[in-house]
């Protein structure tokens, strides 16, 4: 059984995660969805830097620079951006949703270029996935 501090952390953790949906909503049409990302990117780094920045071994950190470089493109500045792309014609529950189907894409990849074996279980997580829950919500 869930405790109720965990519920309510749960709880505010999703509406956080919700609700950057509908922040980009409202400000990607008045501010453009790249500038939208590029503010957003470059406030989450620098909160990361104030939280980490001491504690980084910046030594170790310097030669690998440039693939952590790409691999914030690829992981965050490109998919934030067309999501910020995205929020300017559908609603924002539509997007969150959409972002929740990452894992399911995830799979597709992982199957398809490292050519990773989908088991019986994940398989049926898959479709559960892809298909929802809804029929465990029922009565």
């Amino acid at each position: 059984m869930m405790k109720l501090s965990d519920a309510l952390d749960l709880l505010a953790l999703g509406a956080l995660w919700g609700g950057s949906f509908l922040f980009m909503r409202v400000a990607a049409p008045v501010l453009g969805p790249i500038w939208l990302i590029e503010l957003r990117v470059l406030l989450a780094g620098l909160a990361l830097l104030l939280v980490f920045g001491r504690k980084l071994d910046w030594a170790a950190i310097r030669p690998k620079f440039p693939a952590l470089i790409l691999l914030g493109i690829i992981n965050s500045a490109i998919p934030f951006t067309l999501f910020a792309f995205a929020t300017v014609y559908l609603p924002a529950g539509f997007t969150s949703i959409l972002n929740a189907t990452v894992p399911l894409f995830g799979t597709i990849v992982a199957a398809v270029w490292i050519k990773e074996k989908m088991t019986v279980r994940g398989g049926g997580g898959f479709r559960q996935g892809l298909g929802g829950q809804a029929h465990e919500l029922a009565p």
